[in-house]
């Protein structure tokens, strides 16, 4: 699988300068193109059809059903993007499965950027983060770089947010299995171009950290992972998957997930 770089923990930078201060920005490789023109209808609606088969968490959502609602009003209000495409989907939980942050951007303006790291481009965005776990949106918002990968509309976000469950029972499956990370997970371009999947990982720095970025694909609920040189870790990553209701799948390299 290609590395997308609409995810914010594995993105492709390039170093630009301005006088002293050295800074990186995202550029995507190629140019993001019109989501209708990548997204497949039939892939799409696998994702929901998936769901019907998802077992049901014990937990409450990871975003309440509100928030969806505020996301999707501040995109008709304010992206004049056709589908209003979201282009970030960031998602950090917590050990006990709830949730850390939350951070969605919206394409803004209906004329793209230019491919080139001399610029910013405009979103409109919602955040959340902190004790408080309120909501704040954005109507306006200069992001660094060029617009980033159209990953899904704002009207697809319900089926996505219904899709963290999963990741939310790993997350718990991953404490209950001696695996003491908490887990971030963001929604990237699946590596078929015509829909969208997730990338999930340890979401800070731990020691020792022996668990690489697992990408999950909501329509098969396949977990693959490249193989661990650790093998209790191995082993411990196969039973937390399995007991979150999803199937591993190892792969030889970064390329092939």
């Amino acid at each position: 699988m290609r590395t997308n770089v609409a995810v914010l923990c594995s993105v492709a930078s390039i170093l630009s300068f301005s006088g002293p201060t050295l800074f990186a920005v995202r550029v995507p490789p190629t140019a993001p193109k019109a989501l209708k023109e990548t997204q497949d209808p039939a892939a799409v609606k696998a994702h929901e059809e998936a769901l019907s088969s998802e077992q049901k968490s014990p937990l409450p959502p990871v975003i309440p059903s509100d928030w969806i609602e505020q996301i999707r009003k501040l995109a008709d209000e304010n992206s004049k993007r056709e589908s209003k495409p979201v282009e970030n989907l960031e998602v950090i939980l917590k050990k006990d499965g709830s949730l850390s942050r939350l951070l969605v951007m919206i394409a803004h303006d209906a004329r793209r950027t230019t491919n080139d790291a001399r610029q910013d481009h405009a979103v409109c965005r919602a955040i959340a983060e902190g004790k408080e776990h309120k909501l704040k949106v954005e109507a306006n918002h200069k992001e660094e770089g060029p617009d980033l990968y159209e990953i899904l509309s704002v009207d697809q976000l319900p089926t996505a947010v219904q899709e963290l469950a999963a990741i939310q029972r790993l997350q718990l499956a991953f404490i209950k299995n001696g695996l003491n990370y908490t887990l971030q997970a963001n929604a990237i371009v699946a590596p078929d171009g015509k829909s969208w999947a997730w990338e999930i990982g340890p979401s800070e720095e731990q020691s020792p950290n022996v668990i690489y970025g697992l990408y999950y694909y909501p329509i098969t609920h396949e977990i693959h992972s490249i193989h661990l040189d650790n093998s209790k870790a191995a082993a411990k990553l196969e039973k937390a998957v399995k007991d979150a209701g999803m199937q591993l799948k190892w792969v030889k390299d970064m390329n092939g997930r």
